[in-house]
């Protein structure tokens, strides 16, 4: 079976029962936060890729946001090609599932 990573942006709509383009920051840092167990990982992580992800996203030239390019980043890694998100600054990076 192969490995699809899902997009805050995604989880929000299904979990939060809400149009998907009106859901708050607060709602995303709620499920965020119900979803990481252990925050200083992803810190770690972060703070250990921060170049990477910001040169991917300088030339990306706009189409991914930091955050956007921190997961196309972590799916090269881990060998995730698909990600299901409403985002479309994602196309040609991964396989997009809407």
């Amino acid at each position: 079976m192969e490995t699809v990573l899902v997009d805050t942006s995604f989880l929000v709509a299904l979990l939060c029962r809400r149009d998907v383009h009106q859901f708050s920051f607060r709602e995303t840092v709620d499920v965020l936060r119900r979803m990481v167990p252990n925050p200083a990982q992803f810190a770690y992580y972060l703070a250990w890729k921060f170049w990477d992800v910001w040169d991917l996203a300088i030339e990306s030239q706009g189409r991914l946001t930091f955050n956007d390019a921190l997961l196309v980043i972590g799916c090269r890694e881990e060998g995730v090609r698909r990600i299901a998100s409403f985002d479309r600054g994602f196309e040609g990076y991964l396989e997009v599932l809407k």
